[in-house]
């Protein structure tokens, strides 16, 4: 390879990383170096990743399920506990209350 055709290449690829088109009146006197077309690896991609949307993360996927899943765990404990505690209210009131002797006795055993 010669001095000139190295230059031309040189300047294309300086020209390729600064984001210009080469310029055919900075190429030397041969014809064959003024049609070089040199792309990097990097500039590929980032054509192609530039034409679709980047993909999603999916690392924040199994930790938002288990949020949602803790969350609806909680409104359901409330929901639940709230009911339960103004039917034993009524039933305190109404004289008809019924400790749930066997549901203790399995729970601490």
């Amino acid at each position: 390879m010669s001095s000139s055709n190295n230059t031309t290449v040189k300047q294309v690829v300086e020209n390729i990383k600064i984001g210009d088109s080469p310029s055919p009146s900075s190429s030397s006197s041969s014809s064959s170096s003024s049609n070089i077309n040199v792309s990097s690896p990097s500039s590929l991609s980032s054509s192609a990743s530039s034409s679709q949307p980047p993909p999603k993360d999916l690392t924040h996927r199994p930790a938002q399920e288990l949020a949602a899943t803790l969350i609806g765990t909680g409104i359901f404990t409330l929901v639940y506990g709230t009911v339960r505690y103004y039917r034993t209210l009524r039933d305190l009131q109404a004289d008809k209350f019924r400790p749930n002797r066997g549901g203790v006795a399995m729970l601490t055993v």
